[in-house]
Formats: structure tokens, sequence, C-alpha cells
């Protein structure tokens, strides 16, 4: 019984000396652990009762933090604006749509949406620079949705359509298509001449020939810009465009037989949105410049 108080009080007096061996904690220590323990505290509380947490936290991040975050805000009109007006820009932000995933479709809908890519010419261009720099430094192999791109329903669209046309010219394009490329696979479909369906590629080639034009070739004259069949078929769509353009008409001599006479040389007689637009101007005329009565 001794023995066992005797060592239980060696036991007491041992811990008692490992305390007094540990290492004293200074004023200044204690003062800075104490802050720490306050400010982890405090990021706690910001975590866990703060319901706007998470929007607290965006709104520290940067312009490019936020691209990252939202692919909506790389085209702010901000962007757009200085994309157009600064080629070093237009360059980073085409990065910044494709490391986001915004190919040249998602790109064409944004622009459509939300800028107006259908009635401004410079919105249009920057679409068409960014197709461009997606085929130099991300080609798509020739065969890579070939048959997807040429699909007959999607052609038909394309033929009534002017807007969707331009879009499909665009992968066509990116996808090396020529003019030699895209008769070959209108024939492989049997979309011959006769084939109301083989106007397409006759809007592809003047396509080609106005925003891509072959090195040495000769570019088209004012005369031959004012009947170009893609600004054609934009009066179908453009109320406003089709007014200019008429306008441009009318100033550069062109009456009513005038440009029906410019039509049936586009085959107008096959084409019922030629046609159409040969109408319209009829009527233009007759509405800003009638004729004085007999």
């Amino acid at each position: 019984m001794r023995l066992s108080s005797i060592l239980l009080a060696a036991g007491v007096l041992t811990l008692f000396a490992s305390g007094n061996a540990l290492p004293t904690v200074t004023v200044a220590e204690s003062t800075e652990v104490s802050n720490m323990a306050a400010v982890d505290t405090g990021l706690s509380t910001v975590r866990l009762n703060n319901g706007d947490g998470k929007r607290f936290l965006r709104e520290e991040v940067n312009d490019d933090d936020e691209e990252r975050l939202s692919g909506a805000n790389m085209f702010k009109a901000e962007k757009i604006e200085q994309a157009i007006g600064d080629a070093s820009y237009a360059k980073t932000l085409f990065r910044r749509w494709k490391r986001n995933g915004v190919d040249s479709d998602g790109a064409f809908k944004k622009l459509r949406e939300m800028h107006k890519l259908e009635t401004d010419d410079k919105v249009y261009k920057l679409y068409l620079n960014y197709l461009a720099w997606l085929e130099k430094h991300h080609p798509l192999g020739q065969d890579l949705g070939m048959k997807n791109m040429f699909d007959e329903a999607k052609i038909s669209k394309a033929a009534k359509d002017p807007t969707y046309a331009n879009n499909l010219f665009g992968r066509w394009k990116r996808n090396n298509f020529d003019m030699i490329k895209v008769r070959d696979q209108f024939k492989a479909m049997r979309i011959t001449s006769e084939n109301p369906l083989y106007n397409v590629y006759t809007r592809y080639a003047a396509w080609l020939r106005i925003h891509h034009p072959k090195e040495g070739t000769k570019k088209l004259t004012s005369y031959e810009f004012l009947f170009d069949r893609t600004r054609i078929d934009r009066t179908l769509v453009d109320e406003t465009f089709a007014n200019n353009l008429f306008a441009k008409w009318k100033a550069s001599g062109f009456d009513s037989d005038g440009v029906f006479k410019k039509f049936q040389d586009m085959g107008v007689k096959y084409d019922d949105d030629l046609y159409k637009v040969y109408k319209n101007y009829y009527a233009w005329l007759e509405k800003y410049h009638p004729l004085p009565p007999l």
C-alpha cells in the first residue's frame, strides 16, 4: 500500500515537472495567435453566415477572371467595340472565345443576338475576322463534319435565309472548301444547275470573291458591288439596308427596267428571291420616286 502511494506521488511530480518544461509564450506571440484566430473566425463567419459570399468574391476579380467565370461577359458591348477598333485586342478576345469553347457558330449566334450582326457591317467584319483567325490557328480537317456541313436540309435553309447562308459559307471556307470543292460536293449530291438549290453554290462563289478574293484576282468594281448577291439577299431581311441599296441603285441611274435587266442576267426567271427583291424595288420607286401622271 505504501509502495503504491509512493509511485502515485512520483507520477504527479513527473507530470508537474513536464508542465514546467513547456516553452514560455511571450505576450507578443500570444497577441499574434489571438489575432490570427480572430481573422480565421471572421472568415468562417462570412463563409457560414453571408448568403452573398460568392457574389462578394466575384466583385473582387478583374475582367480577365470574370471572363473565365462567365462566357456571356466576353460579348459585352464595350469589348466588341474595342475589338472592332483594335486588331491586337481583337486577337486577345478571339483567344478567350476559343478558350471558353465559343466556335464560329457560337460567335455568330452571340453577335447576332447581342450586337445586330445582320445590320452592322463592322460587327459582321469582326465575325469574319474570327473565322479567319480560327482557320489560321485552329484549322479543322476537311473530313471533319463534312457530311453535316453539306446536309441537304442546311443547304435548303441557306437558300431561304441569307443570314444563315453567310454562316454556312463561313464554315465551308474554314474547312478549306473552295468553289471547285463545293461544286464537286453539289455534283455528288446530284444538285445540278436545274435544281433551285444550285443557287446556293453561285452565291457562295460570289461570297468568296468579295470576302476572300484570290491574290491577283480583279476586285469588284463599284458597279459590280451594287449588284453583289449577298447584298441583294440582305435586302430581304433588313429594311434599312434595302432602302440604302435601293437609293444607290436609283442614284446610279437604274430604274425598274434597268434592275430587271440586270436580274435577268442573274437568273431571275428561276429565282423567286431575286424576283421578290425586284418587286420590292419597284414598290420603293413608286413610293419615293413616283412618275409624273400622263
